[in-house]
């Protein structure tokens, strides 16, 4: 898993009253940046072009870069990252417009004390680490509590939710987020045939059919579909470790559905989801997780028997009534 860094524009609305202060923040910025790229954070996402950040009067991020005061070091440091490693402006960039994290961007807004805290808010919704110059006393912090508004898209009630970004704004901060960061990393697959062998460990409470296996072994490492499968299998077993209830509630799932019934009546599309199960039994997988990059699909079964799921189907969109290619 990628843990992103997101850089938190609100950060620079207060700007360094002269070049020397500008200069000390940049330098434990570095040093920051430092701490996170040992501790594999190698993907900066910012709401701005980040060498036109502004730190102090007629003092931009391109003027720092030119400084001759400024320690060469830190320079080439910044300036290396900056070439070697992605820096995605806007923060979503690279994201597909169907994926999951773009779509719930839209319906979401999210404030710190009163004012947009957009960085911040890709930093929560990515689960990523949000990352900020010290020129506030509450940047000072290795966690931001924010309040945070969202569309609601079955209801289209607006409901507040509390967020809490993690964030760094010393080299410090990162070694407290360390266990947090291991365990991110933990999460990690090289390709669909790395995550297949880690099935049993992450997900008990799922049944992968045969048919989706292989689907996962032929996922190549690069793959952008990869990591949302990982994230997004993680949120079926999550649901089957809080499963209590007698039947199956479909609406604690984000972003699911079913196939409509014209689709189900017609025999030919019905038999794409009539998939071959561990025992034996041939069952209709028409309940599916959407939200994937390139318009892909999980089709599960639901075991209210035994309180888990079965994986049937990882793929792209299969052919319906009204899109039948």
């Amino acid at each position: 898993m990628t843990i992103p860094l997101v850089f938190n524009d609100l950060c620079l609305q207060t700007t360094a009253p002269d070049k020397s202060t500008a200069q000390q923040w940049m330098a434990d910025f570095v040093r920051t940046l430092m701490a996170a790229n040992d501790a594999k954070l190698v993907v900066f996402r910012t709401t701005s072009h980040f060498e036109e950040m502004l730190l102090a009067p007629n003092y931009p991020m391109q003027a720092w870069f030119n400084d001759g005061i400024v320690s060469r070091e830190s320079r080439d440091y910044v300036l290396t990252y900056a070439t070697r490693y992605p820096i995605i402006n806007p923060p979503l960039a690279d994201l597909p417009l169907d994926d999951e994290i773009v779509v719930r961007s839209q319906r979401f807004l999210c404030t710190f004390e009163a004012q947009d805290a957009v960085g911040l808010g890709y930093a929560f919704l990515l689960g990523g680490l949000a990352t900020s110059l010290l020129t506030e006393s509450c940047w000072d912090a290795t966690s931001i509590m924010l309040e945070a508004m969202e569309e609601d898209p079955i209801t289209g009630n607006i409901v507040t939710i509390p967020a809490a970004a993690k964030h760094a704004a010393r080299f410090q901060h990162i070694a407290e987020h360390a266990p947090w960061i291991k365990e991110q990393l933990k999460n990690s697959v090289r390709d669909g045939r790395d995550l297949l062998q880690k099935t049993q460990q992450w997900y008990p409470n799922l049944i992968f059919c045969e048919k989706a296996r292989k689907q996962l072994t032929a996922i190549r490492s690069g793959a952008v579909q990869l990591q949302r499968i990982v994230e997004r299998l993680f949120e079926l077993e999550r649901f089957c470790s809080e499963w209590t209830s007698d039947g199956f509630d479909g609406a604690r799932l984000h972003c699911h559905s079913g196939e409509s019934e014209a689709t189900l009546n017609n025999r030919d599309l019905r038999r794409h989801r009539e998939i071959v199960c561990p025992d034996g039994e041939t069952r209709l997988f028409e309940l599916h997780l959407k939200c994937l990059p390139d318009v892909w699909r999980i089709h599960f079964w639901p075991d209210i028997a035994s309180r888990r799921i079965l994986v049937g189907y990882i793929g792209e969109h299969l052919p319906t009534v009204n899109d039948p290619t």
